[in-house]
């Protein structure tokens, strides 16, 4: 209080302003306000505008009254407007007409400027905030262009934009226009034009995006990439390649070629940077390749059949009878004999001279076969007529312990051909296990005349089955041939047996042990 005149003064932290709008940040304050005998504000504050932690600019305005209107004006300085360096502008705000302000540059953060003049502000009225950029920048990109970009505010943000017609940029492309962004920090270009690259008469043709790219002080680069497709007699496919400043092109695809009327698979295709193309497949045969079809059959080496007929009430006419039986069977099987496992795969460069063919065959010829033996017995209670002239029909319990073991022969090769020289490597090798078995079944024989007429019926009751023995591979002898070594005869050291040790004695109490587990249950 001084005389006449009552003033509130104090030093308001930024903490007590609510921003007048988004992006404005008070950051000091320190105002005075004389209420009587009129109202006078004076003072000083500073805030920034723009994102926060990188605002754009930075302003500090002095209060005062305009008539009945509170106003403050003041100075603005650029600070992280992308593009541009040494922004200086002016700031007002009044109650009556809000806040405006902006700043201008005429010097630029890009190397190679040639011209320069941006302009970068804000107003604020009942209706909202605006923010506004216009003006551009010219510079020299590199190869002799000059482009020019426009600013603009977007989205939040400071952005320049261009375009610029590039005359052979790159190889394959004559003449593209390419679209230019900057955001302070990267400088991108893009567009897109058809292309045609051929080789060795065959075309490929498609759209190639070109790009360039510069980032800070880096120097700018241009390169393209696209996917191209060629259709000939005997290719179809595409070819997806890269093509960079100093002219080298480089990529990969898919196609289909026509090696004879029957086979036509999909490989892949491979350019090199030095112009080469390199075809890569790979043909698998999925299902085997049958040579003769599976062969067996099992007959009795021993069979001895006995009854015992029961004189009943009517002797010799139908009679109760028991009856015994033993005997073994021998079964067999082989086949069938197939090629399995059979995959061809390789390389070779069709439009070259030397067509550097590299190529890799694998195949399996492979017969699986099995023998077995089988213990027959059984009892069973019955009728017979006519002291069993006439006819028997007898049913009773049939057991059929026994073995079966299996082998399985295969032949695999492999054969491979790259420049000029040719390999080739086979071995016979068989695999195979014991397998003992009980079958448990009932069974029903009928016969007439004297056994002329005869049907026999059966029904499994229970089956079991015990490995013996795990599986082992023999090796019986290795083939070889090279143009380089010559052939590669057999010797006695190719034959090995896997696993190398064996336990005979582990395995018959393995196979004691699950036999009687199986029986106990």
């Amino acid at each position: 209080l001084e005389g006449e005149e009552f003033s509130l003064l104090a030093d308001l932290g930024p903490e007590n302003f609510q921003p007048p709008f988004e992006g404005l940040r008070v950051t000091e304050a320190a105002l005075k306000m004389q209420l009587a005998p009129q109202f006078r504000p004076s003072g000083d504050f500073a805030f920034e505008v723009g994102p926060k932690g990188k605002p754009y600019v930075l302003g500090k305005v002095t209060a005062g009254l305009e008539g009945s209107a509170f106003v403050a004006h003041g100075d603005l300085t650029g600070q992280n407007i992308p593009g541009i360096s040494d922004a200086k502008g002016k700031v007002r705000y009044s109650s009556v007409d809000g806040w405006s302000g902006q700043v201008m540059a005429s010097t630029s953060k890009i190397p190679r400027v040639k011209q320069a003049q941006v302009t970068f502000g804000f107003s604020s009225s009942a209706a909202g905030t605006k923010f506004f950029a216009d003006g551009g920048i010219s510079f020299d990109i590199g190869n002799g262009k000059d482009l020019r970009i426009d600013a603009k505010y977007a989205n939040g943000a400071m952005v320049y934009s261009g375009k610029l017609d590039w005359e052979k940029p790159i190889k394959l492309v004559d003449r593209v226009t390419l679209g230019f962004t900057y955001d302070g920090t990267t400088l991108v270009g893009t567009g897109k034009v058809p292309v045609t690259y051929t080789r060795a008469g065959a075309a490929f043709t498609g759209d190639l995006t070109v790009t360039y790219l510069k980032k800070g002080e880096e120097e700018g680069r241009i390169s393209g990439g696209g996917k191209l497709s060629v259709k000939t007699a005997k290719l179809d496919g595409y070819l997806a390649i890269n093509v960079n400043d100093k002219g080298v092109i480089w990529g990969e695809g898919s196609v289909a070629y026509q090696i004879n009327d029957k086979i036509r698979p999909t490989i892949g295709v491979k350019l090199s940077p030095e112009g080469k193309i390199t075809l890569i497949g790979k043909i698998e045969l999925t299902k085997p390749i049958v040579l003769f079809p599976q062969k067996g059959g099992e007959r009795d080496l021993i069979k001895v059949n006995i009854d015992f007929i029961i004189p009943g009430p009517f002797p010799g006419l139908a009679d109760p009878m028991v009856h015994l039986g033993a005997g073994v069977r021998f079964a067999y099987g082989i086949g069938p004999g197939q090629i399995v496992n059979t995959v061809i795969e390789g390389s070779f460069d069709p439009f070259e001279d030397d067509k550097n063919a590299q190529l890799k065959f694998t195949s399996t010829f492979e017969v699986p076969a099995h023998v077995g033996l089988t213990g027959i017995l059984e009892a069973g209670l019955g009728i017979a007529v006519l002291g069993g002239i006439g006819a028997k029909v007898h049913g009773g319990l049939r057991l059929e312990p026994g073995f079966d073991l299996k082998l399985t022969t295969a032949i695999p090769i492999t054969a491979q051909y790259a420049n000029g020289d040719f390999e080739f490597e086979g071995r016979v090798e068989m695999t195979g296990g014991l397998t003992l078995g009980l079958d448990i079944k009932l069974y029903a024989h009928v016969e007439a005349f004297a056994g002329a007429a005869s049907k026999d019926f059966d029904w499994s009751l229970k089956k079991y089955s015990y490995d013996a023995a795990q599986q082992m591979k023999l090796t019986l002898a290795k083939l070889g041939y090279s143009t380089k070594t010559g052939v590669k005869w057999p010797e006695l050291s190719d034959i090995a047996i896997e696993p190398k040790s064996l336990d005979p004695i582990g395995m018959i109490k393995k196979t004691a042990q699950s036999a009687k587990a199986a029986l106990g249950g």
